[in-house]
């Protein structure tokens, strides 16, 4: 997979011309994936057990900082387990505890290492040894009367990605860094608004909590106020 991203900067004071300089960088992305599951059940249990391997290339390349086009590869493992277990067939009854592992790679935005203005006192720039994301999840549901349903999922990531500010003489450069983590619960539900089989309108309900996110924004405006 290959993007492209073309940034300008703007400058004061210059002429039409010179008042543009452009970065064009692009960025390719090759994943090979290996993929295996395996299914049982016995009476009302039933097992499943996913493995997904990935083995990722990555190759940046910029114009204005070439040094800093560095390629890099990781190979992860992504497990997902499912346990169900029936209630009652004819009724439609079933519990269900599922875990399984994610990954979440940086957009090209946050890779670009091309720095750009914001203001006179602040600059910001991305960082092409940004690392993946990763986060676990697991959950547990239930189906009842083939028409309700209630999930409750907690999860975890970490190796996220927060905006860092280092302030320098007045001035503020951001950029993003890995290291934020937070640990969220979720609760979801759906339920028929009227009865019977065919009824296709449901209503469905969410709720959230979240914990604070180690890292974000607020240590960026926390690494300001200490430059002022």
């Amino acid at each position: 997979m290959l993007h492209s991203c073309d940034t300008v900067l703007q400058t004061e004071g210059t002429s039409q011309e010179e008042r543009q300089e452009t970065d064009r960088y692009n960025y390719t992305e090759t994943i090979y994936s290996l993929y295996g599951k395996y299914r049982t059940q016995v009476n009302r249990v039933s097992l499943s057990i996913g493995l997904r391997m990935e083995h990722a290339l990555l190759h940046p390349r910029s114009q204005s900082r070439p040094e800093e086009s560095k390629k890099s590869h990781f190979t992860d493992l992504f497990p997902e387990i499912s346990l169900g277990y029936t209630l009652h067939k004819e009724r439609g009854d079933a519990l269900s505890l599922v875990y399984n592992r994610s990954i979440l790679r940086p957009n090209i935005a946050y890779l670009n290492p091309f720095q750009s203005r914001i203001n006179d006192y602040t600059y910001s720039t991305g960082n092409p040894m940004l690392e993946p994301q990763y986060g676990n999840s697991l959950s547990l549901g239930g189906a009842f009367s083939h028409k309700y349903i209630l999930r409750l999922t907690l999860s975890h990531s970490n190796n996220g990605f927060m905006e860092y500010a280092e302030p320098e003489e007045g001035i503020i450069r951001s950029t993003i860094r890995n290291g934020s983590r937070h640990t969220a619960l979720r609760l979801y539900g759906e339920v028929p608004l009227k009865s019977g089989k065919q009824n296709n309108l449901r209503y469905l309900f969410r709720w959230g909590k979240k914990s604070p996110r180690m890292g974000s924004r607020g240590n960026l405006e926390e690494n300001a106020r200490l430059g002022e």
